[in-house]
């Protein structure tokens, strides 16, 4: 499992060079809900890749636990409403359904992220929840990737259509949208509506 709270910084310089790829990886579970920065003022946008089981992307804000458990003062367990021999059982883990389920990342930490963003999910990757203005709509000239993998027994795929909400890229942000790259489970993608700025939407 994997929590990430803090800042990610992969920046070009202000001469030249291009933003970083960088990569938060927790196959059981992750947990984003810090800042990342991969912009380059003289040279490519770096992308950010997340890669858990399954991504359930929440409308709205604050899609965690919410819980101080990475932070959790031995001495009080209250921040993780339980004894303290079951607390890192209870950081984000048992909140998203137990090891394996769904990551929730909230719409307000898509749309803050400062880079291309690469969402590639073992089985499924879906949305939920009520989206600001009805929309998903990622920073200027950002492109969005929607990945799943679906090997053998893994079968699952990608759903847009579980809240209303219009995918958005702006400027030269494309979008791609790809299930079953491994090609041995069942797999599927159900589109809901999707925009650019005249770029590419591929699917």
């Amino acid at each position: 499992n994997t929590y990430f709270r803090g800042t990610l910084l992969g920046k070009g310089g202000t001469a030249g060079g291009d933003g970083a790829n960088a990569e938060i990886s927790g196959y059981e579970y992750l947990e984003y809900e810090g800042y990342v920065d991969l912009t380059a003022p003289k040279g490519m946008l770096g992308t950010l890749l997340l890669d858990p089981v399954s991504i359930e992307i929440v409308g709205g804000t604050a899609a965690q636990d919410g819980n101080n458990c990475l932070n959790l003062d031995l001495g009080t367990a209250a921040d993780c409403t339980g004894a303290i021999t079951s607390a890192v059982g209870h950081m984000g883990v048992t909140e998203a359904g137990g090891a394996g389920a769904a990551t929730k990342i909230s719409e307000d930490k898509i749309e803050a992220t400062d880079a291309n963003i690469y969402l590639t999910a073992a089985k499924t990757i879906f949305v939920s929840g009520t989206f600001a203005g009805g929309d998903l709509a990622l920073k200027v000239n950002r492109n969005l990737t929607l990945e799943t993998r679906n090997a053998a027994g893994e079968d699952g795929g990608i759903d847009l259509t579980g809240a209303a909400v219009t995918v958005k890229t702006s400027g030269t942000g494309t979008i791609t949208i790809t299930a079953g790259t491994d090609g041995a489970g069942t797999t599927y993608a159900k589109l809901g509506p999707m925009s650019t700025a005249n770029q590419n939407i591929t699917v």
